[in-house]
């Protein structure tokens, strides 16, 4: 904020960081295909992602304020691929990170949003 301001009957300050954004943000990803003799091909799929630490609202005057930790995420997949038929595994936050993306404490009990834990799957795309 770059002023003094009331949101309701809550005060924000100049200087307060908006809430729900880091500082810091940085993503990186990574391709690899791999063409096959028969016209197919298989593509390696790497990506990650950081979030620094963040405030849930303006400032602590407000009853939904946290100061919640930054956190990373690491993805995976691996693709078969023909002209129709694209066949995948997949492995999502790798790390199992715990991050917490957001909170309320406007109701008891109060609650945290947080990242869905390590998920696997396969993938199965036809173009018809």
């Amino acid at each position: 904020m770059t002023e003094d301001a009331v949101l309701g009957d809550r005060p924000v300050f100049d200087g307060d960081p908006l809430p729900g954004v880091s500082e810091h943000v940085f993503s990186i990803f990574a391709n690899y295909l791999v063409p096959l003799s028969s016209g197919n091909e298989i593509l390696f799929h790497l990506d990650g992602s950081y979030r620094s630490d963040f405030e849930t609202t303006f400032n602590s005057a407000h009853p939904n304020y946290s100061d919640l930790s930054g956190f990373e995420i690491v993805n995976a997949t691996v693709n078969w691929r023909s002209e129709k038929l694209t066949v995948g595994l997949f492995a999502n936050n790798l790390t199992d990170e715990e991050g917490i993306t957001g909170t309320t404490y406007v109701s008891p009990p109060a609650r945290a949003n947080v990242l869905r834990p390590r998920t696997y799957g396969i993938s199965l795309t036809y173009d018809f």
